[in-house]
């Protein structure tokens, strides 16, 4: 079986339904109460179908999901286009991609798509205190990814378990902080040369 194909784990998709509530959690506070319930449906039916053992979930199932949910959006904004329904949609059809999630490549789409859902967040609320909390869950995700990598079998103990989680925030933290010289050169120099350039 190859490393795309690779059926996930439990604490990988632990961490995949971890990183994915993660990324729609900035958004829960304003959207309606539908669309709330729905995601927290979506996810939570998810996880307990997951920890029961349940077998892939059907596409019958699934389609009228992918057909109702951008009718629900334009019943309630009047069209799916701006930043309200476009956040509510991308929150919903997230929540749904984690139904469907089975594989490593699943996880790895589901986390890109996150990443969008989360930072679609910073469009409501681009406050300093916000933004670093959005970089504690892009930690998250980050570890996640670093837990779908292909490993030699390990002990599955719930203390090896815990390790292996701190291990991967730890890293997704310390990725992010190696970005930050990066992030400060591109913040600062080409304002600079914008401005020297102005006559």
């Amino acid at each position: 079986m190859s490393t795309r194909t690779a059926a996930l784990t439990p604490a990988q998709f632990a961490l995949t339904a971890a990183s994915v509530f993660a990324a729609v959690l900035p958004h829960l506070l304003r959207l309606p109460t539908l669309f709330v319930v729905l995601v927290l449906g979506l996810l939570g039916g998810r996880i307990v179908q997951r920890a029961a053992g349940g077998a892939r979930i059907p596409g019958l199932l699934k389609l009228p999901l992918v057909v109702l949910i951008p009718v629900l959006v334009v019943l309630h904004y009047g069209n799916v286009f701006g930043r309200e329904p476009g956040s509510a949609l991308a929150c919903a059809m997230l929540a749904l991609k984690l139904v469907e999630t089975e594989t490593r490549r699943d996880a790895r789409a589901a986390i890109a798509f996150s990443c969008f859902v989360l930072m679609s967040a910073l469009l409501f609320n681009s406050g300093m205190v916000f933004t670093l909390l959005l970089c504690a869950a892009l930690a998250l995700f980050l570890a996640t990814l670093r837990e779908l990598e292909l490993r030699p079998a390990a002990s599955r103990s719930a203390a090896v378990l815990r390790r292996r989680a701190a291990t991967g925030l730890g890293a997704g933290a310390l990725s992010l902080l190696s970005a930050i010289p990066l992030t400060l050169c591109v913040f600062v120099f080409p304002p600079m040369i914008v401005m020297s350039a102005s006559p």
